[in-house]
């Protein structure tokens, strides 16, 4: 990967914090972390070598050296985090593929 030059972090996740808690999962960075890694498996597998993810407690950081990646990435966590179906389905794919546990 090239030096990473952009961030963006994205802090938007309390509005589904209290269901991912329900669900037994942390709700902050570190479940979305998770559910990020799942986005990019089904849905944009060419950003898996163009991203680097970091959850911490309150937010998910996202580096890249690509803006355009990094534009990509966000729009598919905030339409996921808007649509709680997108939402299940990711939590779904996540589990089963050992992101979320």
């Amino acid at each position: 990967m090239k030096l990473e030059q952009f961030c963006v972090e994205f802090s938007d996740m309390w509005q589904n914090y209290d269901y991912l808690s329900e669900k037994g999962y942390q709700g902050g960075g570190a479940t979305w972390e998770c559910l990020a890694e799942s986005i990019i498996s089904t849905q944009a597998p060419e950003l898996a070598t163009e991203i680097r993810l970091d959850g911490e407690s309150d937010c998910l950081a996202i580096w890249s050296s690509s803006q355009t990646a990094l534009d990509k990435m966000m729009r598919l966590i905030g339409e996921t985090n808007a649509d709680r179906t997108k939402l299940d389905a990711m939590i779904a794919h996540a589990s089963a593929n050992g992101y979320l546990e």
